[in-house]
């Protein structure tokens, strides 16, 4: 038995896998290699379609694992600063919107050091 998982969009898909993925069976997820696709998973036995190996996105919130369809595409694009480097940095955020801030470089005459601080973006 592998499972199948249904594009709710029907962009892509359906595909089966021999992934595990039973602890998603009847929820709605994303899986790493269709980032902005929604896909339905349910179990699967008979003819091959089309074999993929999948890895679910694991995301803030509900851990990437949604109710149905409409939940999932609300969350495709989550705006904000995806650059770990940057002060207002969104772990939640999938769509880099440009809004990242950076911290100025500050340079202290008559020191060796350089520091980032993020407190004055």
């Amino acid at each position: 038995m592998g499972y199948l998982i249904t594009d709710c969009a029907a962009i892509a898909g359906p595909f089966e896998t021999d992934d595990d993925l039973s602890a998603f069976v009847g929820n709605v997820i994303r899986v790493t290699e269709y980032p902005g696709i929604c896909f339905t998973v349910s179990e699967f036995v008979g003819p091959a379609n089309p074999h993929v190996s999948v890895s679910p996105i694991i995301t803030c919130g509900n851990n990437g694992i949604y109710a149905d369809c409409a939940e999932c595409i609300a969350t495709v694009n989550i705006p904000g600063c995806t650059d770990p480097e940057g002060c207002n940095y969104d772990p939640c955020a999938n769509f880099d919107d440009g809004t990242c801030t950076f911290a100025r470089v500050n340079v202290r005459i008559n020191c060796d050091q350089t520091f980032n601080d993020c407190q004055n973006c």
